[in-house]
């Protein structure tokens, strides 16, 4: 808007492209790196705070494997003890952590901290993140794979730094069931609620990470990227929850005047999904909205009682299941799941660890592979002219989880098959019957596009130069080497077994002046019978529909060809038909036989991505071949080929300019 309210602070859109680029980029050196370690990276920007223009220091976080905040439980009843005399005098507050990955997640030297959200307009606008203390479990504690840990104020009924005496009878014997090593304590965790008696402002719940994924702690001056770990500002933010509006009461009697509070919240979590689509769904959080003064995050249950006796009446939305799975949300989840850093993305063979130096030697195999890339992510926001004096001084800090709810195009008529920060357009490339040619964003009604500018993504990246033909994405004079040991094997020739066309990474097709014959030797589609004949008439199709519409703008524009957009899965639209793909099919992430239990943007664009290497909207060299055949009684029915030549050449246009129109040809030799 152009008169922003006096309390917002945002980034005008040109500059809130520039900070999606830098995610995307950060996010795209993490997911190639082989490590989990957290790549950062700060770029100063623009930002519009109180109606004034006001450049900020916007620190960028990789993003790699780390746990989501699945649930959270509050009772601030301080007055009522558990018939032994023990009273939770800061009340009892528990979150729930889930591990979605394969293996175990280190929690050593994380942290948690509270930010004061109450602090809205000049010239309090600024908040600063409070760290509350670090336990001992903090060093040692780990999140198990597929599992979940939960962080309590509770520490086995020690009443000392106001610990809660006892759990509420409502979760009581779930978090009592749970492994000891599942159980952490968290010192002071009361304070994210607010507490007048004890002038505690309560707020936002901050979990912070270092970048090394074992938990050191380290520190940079390197420009664009200064930072020191012992500062609970300068960790990643992993994930968040914010309890403003949660109050304490006075410590009086409970009464309808000093009413005690249940909060509770929940994101979809299932350690062994058993249905397409129920994983990952924990990563987008709800809308979220500032303005509120309680219940900005979206699914946040609350419950009031003035009288003890009335709380085990209170029914809540949702039923807490701290520490096991959460089989519904709180809130509605219209959208995809939304992949981080899953099982074999974007690819497999690592260049570290067991791949053992494997073709593609990294994790992009295919140009199609970057939409594994996503454009959401983790930041902090301070305004650069306070760093240096008052660093703890933020704007603004957003996990991924937070980023993923503001990413949404806000359009709800396309959120089931809306990839939230995903660079993959909406919508079908078909026409409906009597339609425009596609819907949203592959409709020509501009006011429809919500992803179309992501429609032009593979015009500008690759993953294998032609000088990288043989070992690709190899630099053996790099230190420390990329590859330890032996070198990777190299890309199998022509002659060799594994032949390399049998890789995707050999010469380019181009769609806007190929002809059928050769679009035919694309692998659209492969399976069945007759295979080779529909995967002929998929050529002309895209021939045909060339010539009708003109040249294609982008890759995506072949999902407008008859045909061509579920060539992988028979023409069948596999989120109406519920199949996954494999490796057969082409989605090579996870490896092998193993299914991701997901139908997203992998599945919608992978007719596209099993080409992604072969072929390309414009090129300046093209290998030409011509066949001549001899003919004896021509244009009769005895005819006869007694004779047959191949030609070919290659036509350079690289010297062609304004002034001189003249294609180099370079003849070559077919002995």
């Amino acid at each position: 808007t152009s008169n922003p309210d006096i309390n917002t602070a945002h980034l005008p859109p040109a500059q809130q492209l520039l900070l999606r680029s830098l995610i995307a980029a950060v996010n795209t050196i993490d997911l190639r790196d082989g490590d989990r370690d957290v790549t950062s990276q700060s770029i100063v920007l623009q930002a519009q705070i109180n109606n004034a223009t006001v450049p900020v220091e916007i620190m960028v976080y990789g993003a790699e494997a780390q746990p989501y905040l699945t649930e959270v439980f509050v009772n601030t009843d301080n007055v009522t003890d558990d018939g032994t005399g023990k009273k939770n005098a800061k009340g009892y507050v528990a979150i729930e952590l889930f591990n979605p990955h394969p293996f175990d997640i280190k929690l050593k030297n994380w942290q948690l901290g509270v930010i004061d959200r109450r602090q809205t307009g000049n010239p309090n606008f600024y908040s600063t993140i409070s760290s509350l203390p670090r336990p001992g479990a903090f060093t040692t504690a780990v999140i198990p794979a597929r599992s979940y840990v939960i962080i309590e104020n509770y520490n086995g009924g020690s009443i000392l730094n106001n610990a809660a005496g006892y759990r509420p009878a409502r979760i009581a014997a779930q978090v009592a069931a749970l492994p000891a090593a599942q159980i952490i304590y968290q010192q002071n965790l009361h304070e994210v609620i607010e507490d007048a008696a004890a002038a505690k402002s309560g707020g936002e719940l901050f979990i912070g990470r270092p970048r090394r994924a074992d938990g050191s702690t380290t520190s940079s001056v390197v420009a664009g990227n200064v930072y020191n770990e012992n500062n609970i500002y300068d960790l990643v933010p992993v994930d968040s929850f914010d309890f403003t509006g949660i109050t304490m009461p006075s410590g009086a009697a409970l009464s309808p005047t000093n009413l005690a509070t249940i909060a509770h919240y929940d994101r979809k979590a299932l350690a062994t999904p058993t249905a397409i689509n129920d994983d990952w769904k924990f990563v987008y959080p709800g809308r979220y909205d500032g303005t509120q003064l309680k219940q900005r995050q979206e699914g946040t249950d609350l419950a009031y009682f003035g009288d003890a006796t009335l709380e085990p009446s209170i029914t809540l939305q949702v039923t807490p299941t701290l520490g096991s799975d959460n089989p519904a949300g709180a809130y509605p989840h219209p959208f995809l799941p939304i992949q981080i850093s899953a099982t074999d993305t974007p690819g497999p063979n690592l260049s570290v660890g067991v791949s053992g130096n494997k073709f593609p030697f990294g994790g992009f195999a295919r140009t199609g592979d970057a939409l594994h890339v996503p454009f959401i992510g983790a930041y902090r926001v301070r305004q650069a002219s306070t760093v240096g004096s008052s660093p703890s001084q933020i704007v603004e800090v957003n996990p991924l989880t937070i980023d993923s709810a503001f990413a949404d195009d806000t359009d709800p008529a396309d959120d089931s098959i809306e990839n939230i920060g995903r660079f993959v357009p909406i919508g079908e490339g078909l026409a409906a019957a009597g339609g425009d040619p596609g819907t949203l964003d592959y409709s020509t009604d501009d006011t429809k596009w919500r992803y179309h500018w992501a429609m032009s993504l593979y015009n500008y990246v690759t993953v294998i130069a032609p000088d990288d033909d043989y070992l690709p994405n190899v630099d053996q004079l790099q230190s420390p080497k990329k590859y330890p040991g032996l070198k990777p094997d190299a890309v199998g020739t022509n002659a060799s077994a594994p032949a390399e066309y049998t890789r995707g990474v050999e010469g380019r097709i181009n769609i806007n002046t190929s002809p059928a014959r050769v679009l035919a030797a694309l692998p659209m589609i492969t399976k069945g019978a007759t295979a080779a004949s529909d995967n002929a008439a998929l050529a002309q199709a895209i021939v045909d529909y060339r010539n009708a519409n003109g040249p294609y703008r982008s890759f995506y524009d072949l999902n407008r060809v008859p045909g061509f957009q579920y060539s992988a899965f028979g023409g069948n639209d596999p989120v109406a038909t519920s199949t996954q793909a494999n490796d057969d099919d082409g989605d090579i992430s996870p490896v092998g036989n193993a299914l991701d239990g997901l139908i997203d943007f992998e599945e919608q664009t992978l007719s596209l991505n099993r080409i992604s290497n072969l072929i390309t909207l414009r090129s300046d060299t093209f290998t030409c071949y011509l066949t001549i055949q001899g003919w004896r009684a021509a244009g009769t029915s005895a005819a006869d080929m007694v004779v047959e030549r191949r030609a070919a050449f290659i036509a350079d246009r690289t010297v062609v300019t304004p002034t001189n129109r003249d294609v180099t040809i370079i003849r070559m030799p077919t002995d």
